[in-house]
């Protein structure tokens, strides 16, 4: 199905078709998790077997009313995804695990979990290439760097602007923007900043693999099942929904970064989908997750 026939599925069934698969997306998404953390300090073991109860109850439902018909690849990537995730959080709070990584400095645990990271971004893929998509369907190649981009008014963004002048102007900015926000809101001593750049060449490595885990692991096969569903625009939100409510409650300033990460995640969707490719979408991810690995890891030496 192309692009625009996502775009255009039109009649009675779009709107529905929109509201169970936002429902679903936010259900399953780190929503769940904050809300409890709020309300009661803690997250019930339950939750997620919840989360994964639904899914498979609406894929068995899939078969037999089709309206969800649509939505089956898009169900196992999430069914996926979340049980994947569950087993890397098992896996780091093994004694065994914590044994060999857990008590070592920061850089190794962080990469460690980086790599478990990177194992799943395989495994999704393996599964896509199982339900019947190739590699060019889920952004496993680089795409047309210099490809046009649509226009965004509210960016200043004219339409046929090539990638090759986004990207790049794009990266400065939000980079800039970002080593402002993380001085001001993680409050780390700077005298730190010469020891961590002795590091620097271990900040490239992880988010050098962070990002490829993310985008190939996590945005890459959403918007592969879900963007010929609902079209272009609603699998950029979508996602970005998602990306954003896993970063709520966490480092460096909870609602805010899940706003920036959500902002940065509409963004990548939309060079991934314009450029048929995921290299631009790697490159801006690696480079704005230097500033911010750092950061972390003067935390760790405070």
């Amino acid at each position: 199905m192309s692009a625009s026939s996502g775009e255009l599925r039109q009649g009675t069934s779009r709107i529905p078709l929109l509201i169970i698969v936002w429902g679903i997306t936010l259900l399953v998404s780190g929503l769940g998790e904050f809300i409890f953390r709020v309300t009661s300090s803690s997250t019930p073991a339950w939750l997620f077997w919840a989360k994964e109860i639904i899914l498979l109850v609406v894929l068995g439902i899939s078969f037999f009313i089709s309206l969800l018909k649509p939505l089956r690849k898009y169900l196992v990537v999430l069914i996926l995804l979340l049980a994947a995730y569950r087993l890397v959080s098992l896996a780091y709070g093994l004694p065994v695990w914590q044994e060999r990584f857990g008590q070592m400095a920061w850089l190794v645990g962080t990469a460690s979990i980086r790599i478990l990271v990177v194992v799943i971004s395989f495994i999704m893929m393996g599964a896509l290439l199982l339900m019947g998509l190739h590699r060019k369907d889920f952004f496993f190649t680089k795409g047309k760097l210099d490809a046009p981009a649509d226009g965004v008014r509210w960016l200043g963004l004219k339409p046929g602007t090539p990638w090759t002048k986004i990207a790049p102007l794009f990266t400065l900015i939000v980079f800039l923007v970002l080593l402002v926000f993380l001085v001001f809101t993680t409050k780390v001593p700077l005298h730190l900043a010469a020891t961590s750049l002795l590091w620097l060449p271990m900040f490239v490595f992880i988010a050098g693999i962070n990002s490829f885990g993310e985008e190939l692991g996590i945005r890459a096969p959403m918007l592969a099942t879900i963007h010929p569903v609902i079209g272009k625009n609603q699998a950029m939100l979508l996602t970005a929904a998602y990306f954003g409510l896993l970063h709520l409650d966490s480092w460096p300033a909870g609602a805010i970064w899940a706003l920036e990460t959500g902002f940065l995640a509409w963004i990548l969707a939309k060079s991934m989908l314009e450029t048929r490719g995921s290299l631009w979408a790697w490159l801006i991810h690696l480079i704005l997750d230097i500033p911010v690995y750092a950061f972390m890891a003067m935390q760790s030496l405070k």
